[in-house]
Formats: C-alpha cells, structure tokens, sequence
C-alpha cells in the first residue's frame, strides 16, 4: 500500500497548499488534472512533475478531469457519448506516461436519461483501451448525488459493481472515495461499510477524507481524518488498497500530518 495525498494540498503545487512535501514524507502524489488546462500547459506540468519528484523520490497517479471540472472545455462526462472525451484521455495518459503514473482516477459520469449507463459503461471501456496501451489502471470512483439533486451514476454500490463488471477491463477497478461514500449513505439510508463489502474484490485506489454527511454546505467538505463525522478507527481494517490517497481541500497543517501518520501507521493524534 502506498499512502499519498493530492497535489492541491501541496505548496510544491499550490501558492495556497496546506502543506509541504518535506514535512508531508508520501509515498505518492495524485496530480489533479481537473483544474488546470493540460493541453496549453502540458509540457509545463510535466516538467515541474518530473523535478518534484526528483527531489522528493515520490510517485505519481493522476485524477482527470470529470463533469465540473474548472476548465469546461476539458470537461470528461462519460454518461455522454463524445467522441472529444477519447483525445481529452489520451492526453491524460500521455502526461501520466511521461511522469510514470501508473493509475488514473476518473469519474463515471452523470445520469443525464435511460442511456447514460450503457455510454459510460461503452466510454470507460473505449478508454480502458487507450489506457492499457499506455500501461495504465484505471480507478473510478464513486460520486454522491449532489446537493441540488444531480443524480451521479454508479453512486451506490450495487450500481458500481455492475458498471465494473459490465466494462469488464482487467486495467479497470475502484477508487473508493469515503467520502463521497458517507455521503451517499446518509442520503439513501445505507452502511457505509455496503461500499467497502460489496467492491472489495475491485477496489485498487481509495480517496480519504472526512465530512459531516448532509449536515451543512457544503457536504463535501475534504477535511482532515480527525474532524468529522466518519470514525477512521473502526474503519481501519477497511484501509487498504494499492494507493490511498488522503484528499483534503482544507485543515491545519498538524491535523493532516496527523491523518498521514495514521494512515502510514507511524504515529499520530489518533490512535493507530
């Protein structure tokens, strides 16, 4: 298992970071593509890729571009059939060939009509392809209705599973985000232990992080594993997969230290 945590959280990649790279001590960074525009400024990301990771010894996976990205023109929905979405991923792979990445997050995309599974499940297939070209795992992940009621497919874990086994893609598994998946249980009334039960035999990527459910806006909040609702104590036997990234978007500098200590099982605030 390599413990990782996002790119946006790091002053290496971000003026307003949360943290460092010298004090952070990863195994893996996951380099978010969703928010900046990889076709203009490729050569660039990926030069600055390669000399952080030079000086860190660190590794890369990456996390495309999905539905809201900040770049609309970049923007990935696979509940939509395009045929732009195949050469936005193929630039994708290209920049994570380059920096040696060997797995790509996406999302499945949003229930648009009847068939918005059916294009998903043909999209991240057609993709898979390209990927396994490159030498490259695919991770999707799981998202939650969101507030206004945009309905995301393969949210539950059922769904999910069928999406999984109908692209039936040996380079194609889960990236269980947590998060997302508290989320999605307090709305429909389900254990967010169904998530990790149900998708054990696929998961290969995992996304942690902490919220406090439906319980003010936003839900999605990204916080550091000691302060919300989810208890990552009981939850740590769950905690294992190739990559396990923690995903935070907002913290103190100790308390996400704390979770990395936690999740490396080295020492921290919480009891490990």
């Amino acid at each position: 298992m390599r413990v990782g945590i996002n790119s946006k959280a790091l002053k290496q990649f971000n003026g307003d970071g949360l943290v460092s790279l010298r004090t952070a001590l990863v195994d893996v960074v996951e380099l978010s593509l969703a928010e900046v525009d990889f076709l203009e400024l490729g050569d660039k990301i990926v030069e600055h890729a390669l000399r952080v990771k030079d000086i860190y010894k660190i590794d890369y996976t990456i996390h495309a571009p999905y539905q809201d990205s900040e770049v609309k023109y970049l923007r990935v929905d696979f509940g939509r059939r395009d045929p732009a979405v195949l050469e936005i991923m193929d630039e994708v792979f290209n920049i994570a060939h380059e920096i040696e990445a060997d797995t790509v997050v996406i999302h499945a995309g949003d229930m648009h009509n009847g068939k918005s599974f059916e294009n998903a499940v043909n999209n991240i297939r057609d993709v898979a392809k390209i990927a396994s070209d490159y030498g490259i795992k695919l991770a999707v992940e799981n998202i939650y209705t969101n507030e206004i009621g945009i309905k995301r497919l393969a949210e539950l874990p059922e769904e999910m599973l069928r999406l999984i086994e109908e692209v039936a893609m040996d380079n194609v598994g889960v990236n269980l985000d947590v998060g997302h998946a508290y989320i999605s249980a307090m709305l429909h009334n389900r254990s967010l232990l169904e998530w990790f039960e149900l998708l054990k035999d696929y998961i290969i990527h995992m996304h942690v992080h902490n919220n406090f459910g439906i319980n003010g806006i936003p839900w999605d909040k990204h916080l550091p594993l000691d302060f919300g609702r989810i208890n990552y104590i009981k939850l740590e036997k769950y905690i294992n997969a190739d990559n396990v990234i923690l995903e935070v978007k907002r913290g103190s500098g100790r308390s996400i230290i704390n979770s990395l200590e936690f999740l490396k099982c080295k020492k921290s605030a919480l009891i490990c």
